[in-house]
């Protein structure tokens, strides 16, 4: 049977931490549950990476503004934080969606970073974004089918110069592959939403399929955007391909392409396969950065 640590509702939990004493942390044990919900804050007011530690713990966010903020400030490493969704599809059931960021570059600036995450309610999530995202198009068309059934806020605060970030998303099989999906999980990619072009970004990561998690999303400063969901790369949000041609001449493959909209989008990585499994970049083509033209490459 398992335990509940707290319970939360419109309630701030402080960690605190003060230089001349120990530090203060949040220690799950026995596979202990936090919930927090009704708009509640977790306040963390210990910058280490080990202010939140377990090894099975769970933290029931399930809400935009559910959130736990982390006075993170210059400090780096890996912060950990155990995601934990419940399925109702049938019977309830408690899936871990561990989240992680990295950060590689310090942030400058007595900064915090909020983190909250929530899904599962149903597949056109066109109707329940978070509250900075204007759409879920792409090229103009309605894409939910192609995306998974969960958002995450990553929102870093009161920074000159915000952190520079490595994520490791988590998530729920029956998120990609609900009923009116058109996922293949292989094909998921990560984005987050651009406020000042109120366009999806261009892609990061790879899935690892058997742990269920998203790995390798790394960004710049610059890109650090609080709203983040996966998508399929076979029709991200929002760079539309308009035709992809391969001709062997040679013994040589000769590649090309056409795209309509390139938005935020930095460049292309040209993959090989011997298998059509295991590929290996062997290129990289600069894209137009944000362009609504017709680009050939």
């Amino acid at each position: 049977m398992k335990s509940k640590l707290f319970y939360l509702c419109v309630l701030v939990l402080q960690i605190n931490y003060t230089p001349t004493h120990a530090q203060a942390r949040l220690v799950f044990a026995g596979d202990a549950f936090m919930v927090i919900k009704n708009n509640a804050v977790l306040v963390v007011d210990n910058p280490s990476t080990n202010a939140i530690t377990t090894l099975s713990g769970n933290i029931i966010s399930e809400g935009e503004n559910n959130i736990i903020k982390w006075n993170i400030g210059t400090n780096t490493g890996t912060f950990r934080i155990p995601f934990t969704t419940t399925i109702t599809a049938t019977t309830p059931t408690n899936v871990k969606i561990p989240f992680s960021m990295r950060l590689n570059g310090a942030g400058v600036g007595a900064g915090n970073i909020i983190f909250s995450t929530y899904g599962g309610l149903g597949w056109n999530n066109a109707t329940y974004p978070p509250s900075d995202v204007t759409n879920m198009n792409h090229a103009g068309v309605p894409n939910s089918q192609f995306v998974i059934d969960r958002f995450w806020r990553i929102d870093a605060n009161e920074y000159t110069k915000k952190p520079t970030p490595d994520i490791r998303f988590g998530y729920a099989d029956e998120e990609w592959s609900v009923d009116n999906n058109t996922i293949m999980e292989s094909d998921l990619v990560a984005q987050y939403f651009d406020t000042g072009t109120n366009d999806w970004s261009t892609t990061f990561g790879s899935p690892n399929t058997v742990a269920n998690s998203m790995f390798g999303v790394n960004i710049t400063p610059s890109q650090f955007f609080k709203s983040w969901t996966l998508s399929s790369i076979v029709s991200p949000l929002p760079v539309e391909l308009l035709y992809f041609s391969a001709k062997e001449k040679n013994q040589q493959a000769f590649l090309s392409w056409q795209t309509s909209a390139e938005v935020n989008t930095q460049y292309f990585e040209v993959e090989r396969s011997t298998n059509a499994k295991d590929f290996t970049k062997i290129g990289v083509i600069s894209a137009k950065g944000s362009n609504n033209g017709n680009n050939n490459k």
